[in-house]
């Protein structure tokens, strides 16, 4: 039975069934901060690149096309209709990015409140742009193909705005104090790996749909003919998917915080998208087929992103179990379960910086239990360990939202404000006269 209750006990911390303590939740939520900030770089780096492929390819030959018929008009719709996406994600990336160091910073400056509001803001100017999809027929309902391509850039236009909107509530949160593994903060990230998420469908659904002509060395078209329906499609086409299982692999490393979110959400994932490729040749505007051996590819995708997740958060979840096990030696006493003296001093010098604590309204008071080694000898040091810890007790009860420690042996240190200090005292000598010492 033992042996059973072992392995399901590992079966149930291995899937996040278990209760994690509030340290290990801020612990994996701050693993999710750091993994954003290596993400949001790679949108930076990766936006940027498109940016400048975008303008090199379409954007400036478009414009010389032009000529002297140019105008501010025509030359803003050709850069809009190729790099708005691509500036969108940009200024994302970065919020992100300056978020993510924000949160994870112990010093609260002006300037980290600021810039991922001020790129926040620029997101949120393009996106008040959407109108202009619909005027330059970048979203438009023609056919079924057309209608789920529209859904999608609309999906894509209020997950960026949600985002945005996140992104300045959790920052404003974070500088006033706001506790860090807060819903703010979760909800940020989530958005991050939803807008990851939502544009890659995009861009690879819409890759995937798509009809071009491909042509070889000799300019001759290439393409393969499925037999047994008639449905054509090219075979340099349909690569635009490693978009969309780029992305999946954010969604993946991001939402560590429970491996049935991991497995919920990527399951749910693939499935839409497959079913979406799957059924693209039966409707209108559409006739492709999603190649059998892609389809394998793919599956086996899934299983080892999610094997990924597993993996990842059981290293975590084992990580923080161990520096939480630290913590607790480094900055609590064994025996009574207060602070420990050298992080006693450490917090009360913090305590005295603060600019609410003014001179002379803190004070350290020393308290020694009289007779306490004839205790020992009387009782036995088991009793005296119990005794140690109903005094550690009884002074958490009489000074609340104070420092308190056992600086050694029976000697204990509080560090509180400088009021009512004689009653309180008094207070503990009866409390503790009332223990029997």
């Amino acid at each position: 039975m033992k042996v059973l209750q072992k392995i399901w006990d590992g079966f149930l911390s291995i899937f996040g069934f278990k209760k994690n303590s509030k340290y290990v939740k801020n612990y994996l939520n701050d693993a999710n901060m750091r993994s954003a900030i290596y993400m949001s770089a790679v949108v930076f780096v990766l936006e940027t690149w498109l940016i400048i492929r975008q303008t090199h390819k379409y954007v400036v030959p478009a414009v010389i096309k032009l000529g002297e018929s140019a105008t501010f008009q025509s030359v803003f719709q050709i850069i809009f209709q190729n790099t708005s996406n691509f500036f969108l994600l940009l200024f994302f990336g970065i919020a992100m990015f300056v978020y993510s160091l924000q949160y994870l910073s112990k010093r609260k400056t002006i300037s980290k409140l600021i810039i991922p509001i001020v790129f926040a803001g620029l997101s949120l100017a393009i996106c008040c742009l959407f109108p202009l999809e619909f005027k330059y027929k970048s979203i438009k309902f023609t056919n079924d193909v057309n209608t789920i391509k529209g859904v999608m850039k609309i999906i894509f236009y209020l997950s960026v705005v949600l985002f945005d909107a996140g992104i300045i509530f959790a920052s404003f949160y974070k500088y006033r104090g706001g506790k860090r593994a807060s819903i703010g903060s979760v909800l940020v990230i989530s958005l991050f790996a939803f807008v990851c998420l939502i544009f890659g469908v995009m861009v690879s659904y819409g890759d995937f749909v798509s009809v071009k002509s491909v042509k070889d060395a000799s300019g001759a078209i290439i393409m393969v003919t499925d037999p047994n329906d008639g449905y054509v499609s090219y075979s340099y086409e349909n690569k635009e998917i490693i978009c969309f299982l780029m992305f999946a692999i954010y969604i993946g490393c991001l939402l560590i915080w429970n491996p049935l979110i991991s497995i919920g959400v990527l399951g749910t994932l693939f499935l839409g998208f497959f079913l979406a490729l799957n059924h693209v040749k039966g409707i209108s505007g559409g006739g492709r087929t999603f190649p059998e051996g892609d389809q394998v590819n793919y599956l086996t995708f899934f299983i080892s992103l999610t094997m990924v997740c597993i993996s990842i958060y059981n290293q975590r979840l084992s990580e923080a179990k161990k520096d939480e096990e630290l913590e607790e030696l480094a900055t609590k006493d064994k025996t009574t379960g207060l602070l420990s003296f050298e992080y006693f001093i450490v917090l009360a010098k913090e305590k005295m910086l603060e600019s609410n604590l003014g001179s002379g309204e803190g004070i350290y008071l020393f308290f020694n239990i009289v007779g306490f080694k004839i205790y020992n000898d009387k009782k036995g040091f088991d009793e005296g360990n119990i005794f140690l810890k109903e005094m550690g007790e009884v002074l958490t009860e009489v000074f609340p939202n104070s420092l308190i420690t056992r600086q050694s042996d029976d000697h204990f240190v509080v560090f509180t404000r400088f009021q009512n200090i004689e009653k309180r005292v008094e207070k503990v000598d009866t409390m503790i006269r009332a223990k029997d010492p």
